[in-house]
């Protein structure tokens, strides 16, 4: 893997602590793989969020941030395919994600592990799953 890994490398990361943060990084193209021991249900309610629950030493991805909602929120995508986690689903998100509070990813941030990811080599900015025509950014 580490082949591989060199043909793409990041060149620059910083520190992601608040929702805040992520809010800016994700505005402007930055992925933010995030490193907690937050869980969650594995539905999602009405809106596409899902509740926290339990402990998970894990980590998954921030991709997209809906600022401007009535619940301001951060969209995570977890590693464990599509099927682990079902119910609605907003803004065209991409199967096995939901979305975040902004409170929970701010106490999941403050753990002090997660990293905005800039300069990828290889990998153009695009708008992977249709969010940003669609969701209201900062």
């Amino acid at each position: 893997m580490e082949p591989i890994a060199k043909l793409h490398p990041v060149k620059t990361v910083a520190l992601v602590q608040s929702y805040e943060e992520a809010r800016d990084a994700l505005a402007n193209g930055y992925p933010i793989p995030v490193c907690s021991s937050r869980g969650f249900e594995e539905k999602r309610d009405s809106n596409g969020f899902a509740k926290p629950l339990g402990t998970w030493n894990h980590c998954m991805c921030f991709i997209a941030v809906d600022d401007n909602n009535e619940r301001p929120g951060l969209l995570c995508c977890n590693s464990w395919g599509k099927d682990w986690i079902f119910g609605p689903k907003r803004h065209n998100q991409p199967e096995g994600s939901f979305w975040v509070d902004a409170e929970v990813a701010d106490k999941m941030l403050n753990q002090g592990d997660s990293y905005a990811l800039s300069g990828l080599n290889g990998f153009e900015p695009h708008d992977m799953f249709g969010l940003m025509q669609t969701m209201s950014i900062v």
